[in-house]
């Protein structure tokens, strides 16, 4: 048998495509905002003297400029509101910001002041009140 001649294949050439590959990202300005909650306690009068406080936690992108409200589209740093038990009763209440703004971040104190109320009904009285933070 006579031996064959090797085929050979014709030598494979590499061809390559290139294509950019494009990487972004885009971080706007955000803030979060945790809030605990105000308790005056058990009391049996209610004089005007009694205090309590909530503190206040904001979270901020770096560099973002902040303010802390109680109404959603101005800046009010003080409310008068009020509390009010299942029977319709209330007791009236102020609350200060101690600090309504910063950057970036930081913890402050909302201040609260009850209004002296003779003769309060008994049970508990309550109210929801809302912290806004502008950024």
């Amino acid at each position: 048998m006579a031996a064959l001649p090797l085929l050979q294949a014709p030598a494979a050439e590499a061809a390559a495509f290139k294509q950019n590959l494009n990487i972004s990202i885009t971080v706007n300005y955000g803030c979060s905002l945790q809030v605990s909650d105000m308790n005056f306690g058990t009391l049996s009068s209610v004089t005007g003297a009694e205090t309590a406080t909530s503190t206040v936690t904001v979270n901020c992108t770096p560099g973002a400029l902040f303010l802390l409200s109680f109404a959603p589209a101005t800046w009010t740093t003080t409310r008068a509101s009020a509390m009010s038990n299942p029977g319709n009763a209330k007791i009236n209440f102020n609350m200060s910001l101690a600090a309504a703004w910063g950057i970036g971040g930081g913890t402050t104190t909302i201040n609260g002041q009850l209004v002296a109320t003779p003769n309060p009904q008994t049970g508990v009285y309550k109210s929801v009140e809302t912290l806004y933070v502008i950024y």
